[in-house]
């Protein structure tokens, strides 16, 4: 099989498969985010309201620490994702294993920033040139995160990685992206009754379908990421 090919339902039928076959682990996981972001979102409204200078320092400081924790999860929220996709059956006490050595680990940490300030700045540019180049760009690059998370590659070789191996697959992976549209509506309804556990899960489910069209894509390559229980054990 040419591994620039995939298929649109496959990766979405993959993804309800994890959903369903991990969904106490992204309870668990909607419910951690819970516990982080509601006290941040109150404390940052409380200080918004304070007209002190020590208020202000206190909540640029605390939205700084949030925005690092940001990327820290994140990352660790991807090799999780990588892992299942791959297999491995997830628990929050590997997860915690995974997130913990990436407070220190501050290569990957900048390497993944300023690889995202790069994406970014792609894409915008491609924006400013009437929208649709800011499309193909966004779409060219969009597997910049997993190959600096799963191959350790430094920002312009994640680039030009990402480039290379969506090449004859952005059209696809476009509707793919249109199909979201579809997911979520239908997700809707269920997503309120459930007190925002379904839009969590629908996120993931989104991820999980972006990561089967990344392996598909790059795959055989050999792989950098530490496996779950790797990480456990140690």
């Amino acid at each position: 099989m040419d591994k620039n090919k995939f298929s649109i339902k496959k990766a979405l039928s993959f993804s309800w498969e994890k959903a369903q076959e991990h969904v106490k682990f992204f309870l668990v996981m909607f419910l951690f985010n819970v516990a982080i972001v509601v006290p941040i979102y109150i404390l940052d409204a409380f200080l918004s309201k304070q007209e002190s200078i020590l208020a202000a320092t206190v909540n640029l400081l605390v939205s700084l620490a949030y925005n690092l924790f940001y990327f820290v999860f994140s990352i660790a929220l991807i090799k999780v994702f990588l892992e299942i996709s791959r297999g491995t059956r997830p628990s929050f006490n590997s997860f915690l294993a995974t997130l913990k050595p990436l407070f220190t680990d501050w290569k990957l940490l900048l390497n993944y920033i300023l690889t995202s300030c790069l994406y970014g700045l792609i894409v915008f540019g491609g924006f400013l040139l009437f929208i649709v180049p800011g499309v193909i760009w966004g779409i060219k690059y969009s597997q910049w995160s997993y190959l600096v998370i799963d191959k350790g590659l430094k920002p312009v070789e994640a680039m030009k990685e990402s480039g290379r191996i969506t090449q004859g697959s952005k059209a696809k992976m476009f509707l793919l992206d249109m199909s979201y549209v579809g997911v979520v509506i239908i997700g809707f309804l269920p997503s309120i009754f459930t007190l925002g556990f379904g839009f969590y899960l629908i996120g993931s489910m989104m991820m999980m379908s972006n990561i089967y069209v990344y392996l598909k894509l790059v795959e055989p390559w050999p792989v950098l990421s530490e496996p779950l229980n790797s990480a456990v054990q140690s």
